[in-house]
């Protein structure tokens, strides 16, 4: 299961209010007053009765309207962060987990502060489980628990996850020399050689860094459940201060002779050349043959070889002279190359 959005919007419904029931009013009847006419009678005098007032006219009712309904509250999930996931989601269907990878990771990052941020980790989690980084998915499912991810209905499944994953990691220990270095496994770096580094059973390739020191790799075994230690010593570079110089005055040596032969050469096929052109140009032209004009012309061959093989000769001792140390003969004082994590950084 993979949270596609992981951040569901609230939706304001909008309910009709019923209207408040009008009360009915029901005006009084007008009854007239019945006069009974007085009756005869000697012995009883029966007053005449008085006509009832009609009450006030009822008051219409004032009708009620439905409240407004409440405004929709605004989705707080960045547009950004939406992308991302679906992006995400989409890599990780056509399972290419690094691309969903790096999308989920923009994805949690988008969602700074967001009150359900942590289903991402549950993606990255996933993501890495299904490209076998163990390691990765047993940090990133407890970070999932740790930053929300414990009340969620999968809370139970992901610490089953971790139970399982637990299983499968051993342990890599790299014993060096050095205090501060860089552990990389694999082409990832893991850990900067404090502590041991947690690591799926197989085989893998674990590569040691430091400053001024040149990188070294090792391959290593790792069984799940177990402690693998390797001992693995860096070559220091500090003491690469230079060229000495012989080497530079050899390429100058190289260069002069190169050049002195070509012109030993040049100088032989020109006078070769003169006396050619003078008996082509004399009664005894005739006696030039093909075999003497093929020669002088091996000679002026050669002659431009040597010529170009001493400008080569000559670039590389310039090179050879920028790289030997003029300044002292005294080694330990000199400057030279510093070698950072990625080899040669520059010269101090």
């Amino acid at each position: 299961m993979v949270f596609l959005v992981g951040i569901p919007c609230a939706t304001a419904v909008a309910q009709d209010a019923s209207a408040e029931a009008a009360p009915t009013d029901t005006p009084a009847t007008d009854t007239p007053a019945t006069d009974t006419p007085a009756t005869d009678s000697p012995a009883t005098d029966s007053p005449a009765t008085e006509p009832e007032t009609p009450p006030p006219p009822a008051t219409p009712p004032v009708p009620v309207s439905a409240p407004e309904p409440p405004p929709r509250p605004a989705d707080p999930t960045p547009p950004a962060a939406m992308e991302a996931l679906h992006r995400g989601t989409a890599f990780f269907d056509r399972e290419h987990y690094d691309a969903a990878l790096t999308e989920y990771l923009a994805a949690y990052d988008a969602l700074g502060g967001h009150p359900r941020q942590h289903r991402v980790l549950y993606n990255i989690a996933l993501s890495y489980e299904r490209s076998f980084r163990y390691d990765e998915a047993v940090r990133f499912y407890r970070r999932y628990l740790e930053e929300g991810g414990a009340a969620e209905p999968q809370a139970p499944e992901v610490r089953a996850i971790l139970e399982a994953l637990e299983l499968l990691l051993g342990t890599v220990r790299v014993l060096t020399e050095l205090d501060d270095v860089e552990i990389w496994v694999d082409d990832h770096q893991v850990s900067d050689g404090t502590q041991g580094v947690r690591l799926p059973a197989g085989t893998h390739i674990i590569e040691v860094r430091a400053d001024h020191h040149i990188p070294a790799r090792r391959q290593a075994r790792v069984t799940s459940g177990r402690e693998t230690v390797l001992r693995i010593e860096l070559e220091s570079v500090e003491s690469f201060r230079g060229l000495p110089n012989e080497v530079f005055w050899t390429g100058v040596a190289v260069t002069l002779a190169t050049l002195v032969a070509g012109a030993s050469f040049g100088v032989e096929s020109l006078v070769d050349t003169r006396e050619l052109e003078l008996r082509l140009a004399g009664d005894d032209r005739w006696s030039v043959t093909q075999a003497q004009i093929d020669a002088v012309e091996d000679l002026s061959l050669a002659a431009d070889v040597l010529f170009v093989s001493g400008g080569l000769f000559g670039i590389t001792s310039l090179v050879l002279g920028l790289l030997t140390d003029w300044r002292s003969t005294d080694r330990s004082a000199r400057a030279g190359v510093r070698v950072g994590h990625g080899g040669f950084t520059g010269w101090f």
